[in-house]
C-alpha cells in the first residue's frame, strides 16, 4: 500500500478502506522491525505523541503495520507539504470498524475486545459468538497495581493463542500502553493484530454520536464532538491541540 510520511509516521494513502481490509484478511506476518498494530492518529494524538512522557509510544507508532490518517488537518498538511503527492483522503478508525467487524464475522475469526463498559461488550458478544469482550475497571497508568491487574486479566484471555484480532477502545494513552505490553509477550509465532480504535465502538451502537456526513467531509467533525462533549472536548480542541500548529510548521519545513 502507498504511504505518505508525516511526523515520522507512514500514513496509508488511499481513497477508502478496501485495500487495507484485503491486506488485513491476508493475515500477514510482520517484517522484522514492524509491529502487528493498527493506529489512527488525529491532531490530538499527534500532539500527545510528541510529549516527553509518550516517547516510547511514539517509537512504537513509527513501527506500526498500519497507520491511518484519522484527522483532516493531517490530509491538509500533507498536501501543503507534498502537493499532489499528499494524502488523498482521511481514513478514520470509526469508518473502518463496521467494515472490519463484518469481515471478521464472515471469516469466522476469534476477536478479543477491550472496551470501556460491560454493556457495550455484551452487545458485541451478542452480535458475534466468537467475540470475547472485557471491560476493565477504571484505572490510570499512574496506579501501577490497578494497571497490573488489568494487564494480568488480558494476558490470561490471550494465553490460549486463538485470537486473531484484539480491538481496544480505552483512549490514548491507555490503549497504546496496554497493547504494547501485551505485544511484548507475543514476539514468537503469529501474534494477533492489535487495533487501537478509541470511540469507534461507541459510535457503532450510537452510544456516542458522530457528526453528519457533510460535516465530516469538510473536516469539521471536531466541532460536533466539542459541542457534544463540551466539558471534555473544549479544552482539548481550543487549548491543548494548539500545540499542533508549531509541530505542523516544523514538519512542513522539513525536506520531503
Amino acid at each position: 500500500m502507498k504511504t505518505v510520511r508525516l511526523f515520522g509516521l507512514d500514513f496509508i494513502d488511499d481513497v477508502d478502506h478496501l485495500s487495507l481490509l484485503r491486506d488485513i484478511a491476508g493475515n500477514k506476518v510482520d517484517e522484522e522491525g514492524t509491529l502487528p498494530l493498527l493506529i489512527t492518529p488525529n491532531v490530538d494524538q499527534i500532539v500527545k505523541l510528541h510529549r516527553d512522557e509518550n516517547k516510547e509510544i511514539m517509537v512504537a507508532a513509527k513501527k506500526a503495520r498500519y497507520v491511518l490518517p484519522d484527522g483532516q488537518p493531517l490530509v491538509w498538511l500533507s498536501k501543503w507539504k507534498y502537493g499532489k503527492g499528499g494524502l488523498r483522503s482521511r481514513l478514520t478508525g470509526s469508518d473502518l470498524f463496521p467494515l472490519l467487524w463484518s469481515d471478521i464475522r464472515l471469516r469466522g475469526e476469534r476477536v478479543l475486545m477491550i472496551l470501556p463498559s460491560d454493556e457495550l461488550g455484551g452487545r458485541f458478544e451478542a452480535e458475534y459468538h466468537l467475540c470475547k469482550a472485557y471491560a476493565p475497571p477504571f484505572f490510570t497508568l499512574d496506579d501501577r497495581p490497578a494497571y497490573d491487574e488489568v494487564l494480568k486479566v488480558c494476558r490470561e484471555l490471550l494465553s490460549d493463542g486463538t485470537y486473531t484480532h484484539v480491538l481496544i477502545g480505552l483512549g490514548f494513552p491507555k490503549q497504546e500502553r496496554l497493547a504494547l505490553d501485551l505485544m511484548s509477550e507475543s514476539s514468537t509465532g503469529h501474534p494477533p493484530l492489535f487495533y487501537l480504535l478509541g470511540a469507534s465502538f461507541e459510535f457503532y451502537f450510537g452510544t456516542k454520536s458522530r457528526a453528519p456526513q457533510w460535516v465530516q467531509k469538510i473536516g469539521l467533525e471536531f466541532l460536533h464532538r466539542m459541542l457534544s462533549e463540551p466539558r471534555r472536548m473544549i479544552k482539548r480542541y481550543l487549548w491543548d491541540d494548539l500545540a499542533f500548529l508549531p509541530l505542523a510548521w516544523k514538519e512542513w519545513r522539513k525536506k520531503a
